[in-house]
């Protein structure tokens, strides 16, 4: 039999029977053909990103199923895991409409399809732990197939130049007592909600798939980094 979790909670426990789930497909990376007066063929136009997917699971509904809390769980977004992927989770939203009455007066059978849109990459599951770096030179191998967008929380005072696979993000003005958090899925610098964007120049870092050496000129305490392996 096959399962599912969805927002920590299996098919199963919900009272849903999994009949199939499909096989997993490449992501279509985002580009637009850009056809060229007098040339062949066309130039292709991208900026290196892929597109989520949608992932639809055929069910069936168990007679005890709570239909209220079936309901309650197939909404929203969450960490979607799948047996057929080992140790990965997706991003994942639920996106239909199931109508559970039509299923249960009409459907004998109690069929039904949940249709997720997922987020392009399968990411590390369970979560890694964060990696503390507390000394320049200090070498990061992300063991996944794609770059990571990891979120790095920097404890230091005045200003610092990080070195990240030997690409520089600047800091600026560092208080010790105030951590900067680089949160690179979201292009953001803060500390709560303290927006800290004004103290940070360059580009977010990005871990790419093999060895990351981080080094920094100026006074860096500690480097907390929550990594988001992931594959492709």
């Amino acid at each position: 039999m096959r399962e599912f979790t969805f927002k920590g909670a299996t098919a199963t426990s919900k009272g849903v029977h999994v009949e199939e789930l499909p096989p997993l497909v490449l992501p279509a990376m985002r580009n637009k053909p850009v056809p060229v007066p007098g040339r062949h063929g066309s130039l292709n136009q991208t900026d290196d990103c892929f597109e989520e997917f949608p992932y639809a699971i055929k069910c069936v509904l168990e007679p005890n199923a709570n239909i209220s809390a079936v309901k309650a769980w197939l909404t929203g977004d969450g960490w979607l895991q799948l047996d057929t992927v080992s140790g990965r989770a997706y991003k994942a939203r639920m996106i239909n409409q199931i109508d559970f009455t039509r299923i249960m007066r009409v459907y004998n059978t109690r069929r039904f399809t949940v249709i997720f849109r997922c987020f392009p990459f399968a990411y590390f599951w369970p979560t890694p732990a964060a990696i503390v770096v507390t000394a320049s030179n200090t070498n990061i191998t992300n063991p996944g197939t794609y770059a990571s967008d990891p979120i790095m929380t920097v404890t230091g005072a005045g200003d610092v130049t990080l070195m990240i696979r030997g690409q520089p993000v600047q800091l600026f003005g560092l208080d010790p007592g105030k951590p900067i958090v680089l949160d690179t899925p979201f292009q953001e610098a803060y500390n709560g909600w303290e927006s800290m964007n004004r103290q940070h120049a360059g580009d977010f870092p990005i871990l790419m798939p093999g060895s990351n050496m981080i080094s920094w000129l100026g006074t860096v305490h500690q480097i907390r980094i929550e990594p988001n392996w992931r594959d492709i």
